[in-house]
């Protein structure tokens, strides 16, 4: 299906740019870019990214250069170049902020508390793990919470707090099941496995391990 997705998104380009759509050609570009980097195809991510981020700046559509600056960040992410991936989210937090954050709807915090406890800076982490938290609950941004569930459960796990771990992987495996997001599921399910094989709970990791790859 993503390849033909990518044909019609292709396919369109040439009259948005004949009718001079440039928004919805911001769009194109971002939604190419989000459709390669799930194929691993970083690089040809990374220029769709890019081309979206400068029509945004062009024509000063604020809200699709925050976008294209929290990608971009996320790319940077990926390849383990954590100080571009922290500019660029800075850059989308900046953008968004002059929207009145409707565009990204702050989940550069979660990236941020991610590249932090990618760094093992789990102090910083935490910090904006919860800022993400009060910000997503206060938006109603449902579809986020997996992710935030998810970042404060590996955090506090790295700080050897178990309890609030396992609470936490429930409420992300919870809000992913209610939202149906399976790929999320699948995900945590993965991480919350050797969570508990690291607390020598055999047979809960086991039966998490399979339903992953029962939904996989």
């Amino acid at each position: 299906e993503l390849t033909k997705a990518i044909d019609y998104i292709s396919a369109a380009i040439p009259m948005l740019e004949l009718y001079n759509l440039n928004y919805h050609l911001c769009y194109a570009y971002s939604d190419l870019g989000v459709i390669f980097s799930y194929t691993a195809s970083y690089e040809t991510s990374f220029d769709y990214f890019n081309k979206s981020a400068a029509i945004a700046k062009k024509f000063q559509f604020t809200d699709r250069l925050s976008i294209a600056f929290n990608n971009i960040g996320e790319i940077y992410k990926i390849l383990n170049d954590y100080e571009k991936a922290l500019s660029f989210y800075q850059k989308s937090y900046e953008e968004d902020k002059k929207t009145g954050f409707i565009s990204c709807r702050c989940v550069y915090y979660i990236n941020f508390a991610e590249v932090y406890y990618l760094k093992a800076d789990y102090e910083s982490a935490l910090k904006y793990a919860k800022i993400a938290l009060e910000k997503i609950k206060s938006m109603k941004y449902d579809n986020a919470l997996c992710e935030v569930y998810k970042i404060h459960a590996l955090i506090y796990w790295k700080l050897n707090e178990y309890a609030r771990a396992g609470n936490f992987f429930a409420q992300a495996l919870d809000i992913a099941e209610y939202k149906m997001m399976y790929n999320y599921k699948i995900d945590v399910l993965d991480y919350y496995h050797q969570f508990l094989i690291e607390q020598d709970q055999i047979d809960l990791a086991t039966k998490a391990l399979t339903e992953a790859y029962a939904l996989a």
